[in-house]
Parts: structure tokens; sequence; C-alpha cells
């Protein structure tokens, strides 16, 4: 990497050439980094915001799981097989899929190896509890044990990490088909201007930076992780399946999925206004059903809506969503058995705490360590978006319609997490995939400053322009006051994504929270004040946001207008529709969407110039069957 400066407008800014930039220090990142640096490629540098605030670092889960292939004897296990596994919502483009089942085993080799310690025998072979036995466990904390391991290597290769820089525009060549750098704010040095910004003039963009935090008024997001999204589709970026998000129960305070232990063990849930009650016995009046609907919610780690009928584990998720909705918190109680009903007896043996105890000894051992006293205190949850399914549009190389610019991890339109463990395993499977590609074909340095400078001059002028009027707008509010905060906007975005695009949507409110939003994104800074300088960081988080919020909503409005129903982890309300249970508001009426939307992708496009979106439709590829 080289370092020059340049004055641009009369503002001094750092220049960085290099090969590869790398945006996000969780799982996928740091493995993309390191897979370069093993292949030779050595001319790295990688950007994060906040280095523990991703989400691997902060996840948690009662038995994290990384899927692969079967590691066990008696499987008859396949890349073909678990590729269908993969596909099996109909979503996910089969090439993609056979790719990350056929390098899952190496990926996974790569991280025992490093010594993440997934439980091994002495034969070498992997436990597993999942039928298919591709699920491996370190723990509660599986991911942040991958990330310290990948951390470990990055430290001790001396790879160069840049903390405390968020990217702010991506910069393409005058034809828009390759990424040529980046833009990135110096949070440490927002108040000098000739420190505020770093320009990165690179060959490659690996961007790993998650989904976007804060899109959601409840999230099981870290509260300070940004994202990359909008920046992506800003720079043209083809997304897909923006439409679909995976829901889920987490802790609000201690960040854990709900599901396993934590609900076999049988707590009472509980909802809390004037006095508390258990919900439960309201959404599902039956109490065969009621338990058969809790045993099957421990069971799986997400709200899936073909399973919302009777005794399905979505109705718990539905009944947590409908009381949050009311503006009631939400509590996991295992200091009490459930309250019994009219004619039923006791069977259970101890209170909650002591089944959780003994079902979950690690798991308990850990809530204790991380603050968490279940034999004395409540645990507050929430139904949240746990997982962005969609994202940027990629190809078996992780590249996406941009040339040059990766995108790997959560951010990876790979619908990672239909099948159990795919996630984990996405961020590496993804990250090598895209740092080979990159070693062994794209190790060209980047081109002179002076030409960078060139290329990017109009873009890089728009930036700057926002700053000037952001600092503009400071000084205004700190004569006047009479604007709501951008802290406000924060907020009213995320009730705006809950309200219409969370677990219930609605099609009629649609439409105008889209012109809304559309309104909005060009005069952020005519409608809400900045409080002081130090805002500059969450004015660009805000405008990232704003940038996914118009064109996830662009994206629901078509999906809808296209004939969709409720799929997935998402329902739409149907006035012709049936009801989950009797109990359940008429608003929860709904149909499941039919055969014809499988095997079939959305694909849309934000163009910056209109301010709206491209939007088409197209047949999923299948699992290829010719060998190369």
């Amino acid at each position: 990497m080289t370092n020059d400066s340049v004055f641009f407008e009369g503002t001094r800014l750092k220049v960085y050439s290099v090969n590869t930039v790398v945006i996000g220090a969780g799982a996928a990142g740091l493995n993309a980094a390191l897979t370069l640096f093993d292949k030779g490629q050595k001319d790295i540098v990688i950007l994060t915001d906040f280095l523990e605030e991703s989400t691997t670092f902060q996840s948690a889960a009662p038995e994290q799981l990384y899927g692969k292939l079967a590691l066990w004897k008696g499987t008859a296990d396949s890349p073909l097989r678990m590729a269908k596994a993969l596909t099996a919502v109909g979503s996910m483009d089969g090439d993609m899929a056979l790719t990350a089942a056929a390098s899952s085993q190496r990926s996974f080799q790569r991280l025992a190896e490093m010594g993440v310690d997934f439980p091994v025998n002495q034969w070498g072979e992997y436990p597993a509890k999942d039928p298919e036995k591709r699920c491996s466990s370190a723990g509660p904390q599986t991911a942040r044990k991958i990330q310290e391991a990948l951390m470990k290597q990055v430290r001790e290769k001396d790879i160069q990490l840049f903390e405390g820089y968020q990217v702010v525009r991506i910069f393409t060549d005058e034809q828009g088909e390759n990424v040529i750098g980046l833009l990135a704010l110096n949070r440490s040095g927002i108040r000098e201007g000739y420190q505020r910004y770093a320009l990165f003039n690179c060959t490659n963009v690996v961007a790993a930076a998650g989904a976007p935090a804060g899109l959601f008024s409840r999230q099981a997001y870290p509260a300070r992780h940004g994202s990359l999204l909008g920046m992506a589709l800003e720079a043209g970026v083809r997304a897909v399946n923006l439409t679909d998000w995976q829901f889920g129960l987490c802790g609000k305070e201690l960040p854990i999925l709900i599901t396993g232990p934590l609900l076999a063990a049988e707590p009472r849930l509980i909802s809390v206004d004037s006095a508390a009650k258990e919900f439960l016995k309201i959404y599902i009046p039956d109490p065969v059903s009621r338990k058969e609907a809790l045993k099957r919610r421990s069971e799986s780690w997400g709200f899936e809506v073909k399973k919302v009928r009777a005794g399905g584990s979505a109705l718990i998720d539905l009944a947590v969503w409908e009381e949050q909705r009311q503006g009631l918190k939400v509590y996991l109680d295992f200091t009490h058995n459930s309250e019994m009903d009219e004619g039923e007896t006791e069977t259970k043996e101890g209170s909650p705490f002591e089944r959780f105890k003994r079902m979950a000894p690690e798991l308990y051992e850990y809530v204790k360590e991380e603050g968490w006293d279940p034999s004395r205190e409540l645990l507050q949850i929430q139904e949240v978006p746990a997982h962005m399914r969609g994202g940027l549009l990629v190809n078996t190389d992780w590249e996406t319609s941009l040339g040059h610019f990766f995108a790997v991890g959560e951010i990876a339109g790979n619908q990672a997490g239909i099948a159990d463990g795919s996630s984990l395993n996405e961020t590496q499977v993804g990250s090598s995939r895209a740092a080979a590609r990159i070693a062994e074909v794209y190790g060209e340095e980047p081109g002179s400053v002076e030409r960078f400078i060139r290329q990017i001059r109009d873009a890089l002028h728009q930036r700057l322009e926002m700053t000037e009027v952001f600092q503009n707008r400071v000084h205004r509010a700190a004569l006047s006051g009479n604007r709501p905060s951008l802290r406000s906007l924060l907020r009213q975005l995320g009730d705006e994504m809950e309200e219409n695009l969370g677990l219930l949507r609605c099609a009629d409110r649609l439409e105008s929270v889209m012109a809304q939003a559309s309104d909005r994104l060009p005069r952020i800074l005519d409608q809400y004040s900045p409080s002081s300088l130090s805002d500059l960081s969450l004015y660009f988080q805000i405008y990232d946001l704003c940038l996914c919020q118009l064109t996830i909503l662009s994206a629901m409005a078509d999906y809808i207008r296209f004939g969709g129903r409720s799929r997935g982890s998402f329902m739409i309300y149907d006035s012709e529709g049936t009801k989950p249970e009797a109990s359940f508001p008429d608003k929860y009426r709904f149909r499941l969407a039919d055969a014809g939307m499988n095997g079939r992708l959305q694909e849309i496009t934000y163009q910056e110039a209109e301010g709206s979106c491209q939007i088409h439709w197209r047949p999923i590829r299948p699992i290829p069957e010719e060998d190369a």
C-alpha cells in the first residue's frame, strides 16, 4: 500500500493506493483478508467502523451451528444432497448452493485447524445432532470463536487494519462497470477537515459489512453496527430478494437467540402492562396445541409462515409479535411454572430454571457470565429481524454486478440461513472464493492517483458538498432548534420498517410509505437537524438506511404487484385469507404464496439519477448436473 495526499476543492485528502480493500472485520471479512494473504496477495487493508461490533462477534445462540457436508459414519451425504437442502425454499440459485455445499468441508476444516474447538472424536469424526449430521457447534458463541481465531491470524500476519473508518461512497469508473475506490469517514478526525476523510484507490473491494443495523426499531444486530448495503445500491450494484428477512426471538439485553433449551425448559412467557399475564393462553387457548407449539418452537430458530397452523412453532412468534405491537414488554420467566388450566394435573419436575440447568449446563454458565441469572431474574425477549436473507446479487466467485466488487457474508444475497448452519458456512466459503478470484485474476495494482481523482471528481464533489450542507445545518440548528433531530429520524425509520416490513405486512400502506421515503431521501437535512459535528457519522448512516428503506419498500411493493402472498419469514394481510387461530385479530388473515412464486428471483437495481428502482424477475438457475 502506498500513501499520498491531494488537495481537492480546498480540502487536503489522504489517498491510499492498494490492491484490495476489505470492508468489515467479522468472520467473512477476516477470512477474505487471510485467504488473500495466504494466496500471495499481501497488498490488503481492512476497514471497520467498530472492531467488536460485528454481528459475528456479538451473536449467540443456545447452540450456534456451522453447516457443512456430514463428517460422520453412517451418512451418505454429498454436495448435491446439501445443495438440494439449501434450495428447498425455491429462492436460491442452484449453482450457488452447489458451490456453498462443495466447499463447506474445506472451509470448516480450516477453522478447526486454527483452533476453533468443534467437538471431534478419536477417529476425526465431527458429531452432529441434526438428522443429516451436517451441523457442528462449538457452543453458544461459535461465531465469536471463529472471529477470534481469524483475528489472531490477521494480527500474526500483520495485515493492516483501519479501525473507526466508515465507508460513505463507492466510486466506479466512467462506464459504471468496475469499482475503482472508496471514500471513508475517519470517525476520530471528524472535527478536523484535513483528517476527516480518506480516499482508497484500489483494484478490488470485498464488502463484508453485514446487514444494515438500525433499519428496524427492534433488532438483533449490534446497535452501532453499520452496513454498506445502501452505499452499494447507490453505486448501482444489483440486489436480490430484498423482501426476505429471517425473524426470530432474541433477548433484548442479552444478545442470544431464544430457542432450544431456553424454550424446551417450558418457562412462562409473560407480558407486562399493569400486571403480568401469560399471554400464550389468549392466542392458543387449547393447552395441547400450546404445549406442542412451544415444543416445536424450541426445535426451530426462526419464524416460518407455513408453520402457523394449529400447534405450529410460528404461533409463538406471532403471539410475541402481537404483544409487542401493543406496546407490551415480553419476558421469559424461569422462576415459576405456568399456571395450570382447568382439569390439568401437575406432571412437571421442578421449576423451569431447574429443568434448564439440567438440560444445558454449558448454556447456563454462559448466560450467568453474561449477567443473567435465570434462577431469579426475568429475561426480556423480542421478535426481531435476526438475519437478512436477501442482499447483493453475487456469482459463484461472490462477485457482484459491479466488476471487482465482491460481497461476502450476510450482505451477499445468497439466501444464507435457509438450512441450519448455512449462514456461518456462507461467511467462509464466499470469502474464500472471492479471495481466490482476486489472487488468481485481479492482482494488478490500481491506477495512478491522478487518474483516480479525475475519474471520481463529480462523485467526490457531491460528498464534500453534502458535508458542507451538513456543517451549515449544525450552525443553524444551534440558532433555531426548530426541526426534529437526526436521532429522531433514526427512530422513525425503525418504526416505519417494523410497521410495514416486519413480520406482518399490509399492502395498502406500502405505496404511501414508499412515496414518503422517496421524498425524504434527498431532503434529509431540510427536515431534520444534527445536534453537533460529530453527528456526521450518524448522518451518513441514516443516508445509507434511507437508501435501503426505499429500495426494500420498492421490492416489497413489486412483489405484491407480481402476485406474491405470504411466504418464508413474513405474512401479508389478505382479507380473503384465514387466521392462524380464531383468537388472533383479523389483521392476521393470510394466504400462502402459490407454487408459481417458487423458483423465481426478484432482482432490483437502484438508479441514482432517477431516484427510483428497476426490477425484474427471472427463474432460478438449477443445480448444475454436467461435469465441468
